[in-house]
């Protein structure tokens, strides 16, 4: 059931709060620089090198989400916006596709091995009437006849990444740093060219073809050897009268798909699994934090998506995960709405300014696993089950790609919807083995007793509705 006033509900693993009340203190106000940096990037000559021009864009969005940040009792100490900061280095089969919102222009960039090229602007408000529309069907409308989706998506693949065909030949990961309302789409389900009338469209989804990442700037690329894992923490709250894990089984199904996978893993089930802990959690390194509860999204400005426990515990947004550096080099969120959540029904744009995912990389960590839609419990555990099973040898973003394409032969119709929820954020340069996670011995595996789905965990292969 979706139920929508200025809160949005989607999902097993969204929940209901009342709205905050309206805060009294002042509103943030931009640092000067940021109009500033607009302005120069508006004054660049027609003959500025496009990797000049890049440089300049992505100073000012990550200047924007410092203000986003700031403006909600956030910090960011991994964010250093410097707009003669070096671009990132992609590495051999990487591509960092990069979209700058200004003025009614979206201008779009490719950066990897070859170099970097401007690609021709894209008009504003054309854009995102498609984005719109296509966030809209993807998420909201009719599962039958599936066409009108297919449709959108194709349009979307002509828009976003056709231009860039050439480099997208030589490439098996993409980067993608979207800005205005492109963040809100799913990337990874567009759906590239196929004979005509496909259907269903199997390996036409850029998920089939490529593993994808997520950056709300290029200042979050991570520059240096890739993450290394020495052990697991996994956050199970209880929900209702008893605290009962099982009327979210398919968390107990995610802790259990991470026994034998890290030296060591360490389960906070019902009762155990509070906010102080789990911040805690994120300031350990060599860790991944794994939580599989509530996410809630309340879509007023001043808003952010939050992690909701139970029993009146406070709820954990973006300004309790940067008090202090994250240490966590992989973080997942195994329930609803906490990435890019949108609502564009009603003649009504509702979004959200900032998000969890954004500012868990400001604070440091390395990759943030995060849905932005509705999950349906037993999806989730689906989904974990195979992102663990590759994530040592291939890394998140590859290994959620082999979790996409696993449901993606499994589904028919193989709505996104009902496999693209989740999306990796954050990225850094890929150098064969040398980048791939390292898992760190441990100590001996955790005391606490292994966790087993239970009966109420379906199979993978069950329908798409649960």
């Amino acid at each position: 059931m979706i139920l929508l006033s200025t809160l949005l509900m989607v999902g097993c693993r969204s929940c209901a709060r009342r709205a905050a009340a309206p805060r009294d203190a002042a509103p943030f106000r931009p640092a000067p620089s940021l109009a500033a940096l607009e302005r120069r990037y508006a004054a660049l000559p027609a003959a500025t090198p496009a990797a000049a021009r890049l440089r300049l864009a992505e100073a000012v969005k990550c200047l924007r989400l410092r203000r986003e940040l700031a403006a909600r009792g956030a910090r960011a100490p991994a964010l250093r916006c410097d707009a003669g900061q070096r671009l990132p280095r992609p590495g051999p089969g990487q591509l960092l596709v990069a979209l700058f919102q200004l003025g009614d222009r979206l201008h779009p960039f490719v950066h990897g091995a070859r170099g970097t090229r401007a690609l021709p602007p894209l008009p504003r408000v054309a854009t995102e009437r498609l984005m719109i529309a296509l966030r809209d069907e993807l998420e909201f409308g009719e599962l039958r006849p599936v066409a009108p989706l297919w449709r959108l998506l194709e349009r979307g693949y002509r828009l976003l990444l056709a231009p860039a065909q050439a480099e997208l030949a030589d490439v098996d990961t993409l980067v993608v740093s979207g800005d205005g309302l492109t963040r809100f789409i799913p990337w990874h389900a567009l759906l590239g060219a196929g004979p005509a009338g496909a259907n269903p469209p199997g390996g036409r989804f850029v998920a089939s073809r490529w593993a994808v990442s997520y950056l709300p700037c290029a200042a979050l690329w991570r520059r240096g050897p890739g993450p290394r894992y020495g052990r697991a923490e996994v956050f199970v709250p209880g929900y209702g009268p008893a605290d009962a894990s099982e009327r979210l089984p398919g968390g107990r199904a995610e802790a259990a798909a991470l026994q034998g996978r890290l030296p060591r893993v360490v389960v906070h089930p019902t009762r155990r699994a509070t906010p102080g802990r789990l911040l805690a959690a994120l300031r350990r390194a060599r860790t991944v934090v794994h939580y599989a509860g509530h996410g809630i999204a309340d879509l007023t400005p001043d808003s952010p998506p939050e992690l909701d426990f139970p029993r009146g515990q406070p709820a954990v947004g973006v300004a309790q995960v940067t008090r202090a550096p994250a240490l966590a080099p992989l973080v997942v969120l195994g329930s609803c709405t906490t990435a890019y959540v949108a609502r564009f029904r009603d003649d009504r744009r509702l979004t959200t300014r900032v998000n969890l995912a954004e500012a868990l990389l400001a604070a440091g960590v390395r990759h943030v696993v995060a849905a932005s839609w509705g999950v349906k419990d037993r999806q989730s555990a689906a989904q974990m089950r195979v992102f663990y099973r590759h994530l040592a040898a291939e890394g998140p973003a590859a290994a959620l790609a082999r979790a996409y394409r696993n449901r993606i032969a499994r589904l028919r119709p193989p709505h996104p919807r009902y496999w693209g929820f989740f999306a990796v954020y954050g990225a850094g340069r890929k150098q064969g083995a040398d980048q791939a996670p390292r898992i760190v011995p441990g100590p001996s595996p955790s005391p606490c007793p292994s966790p087993t789905p239970t009966g109420n965990d379906r199979d993978p292969g069950t329908g798409a509705a649960s």
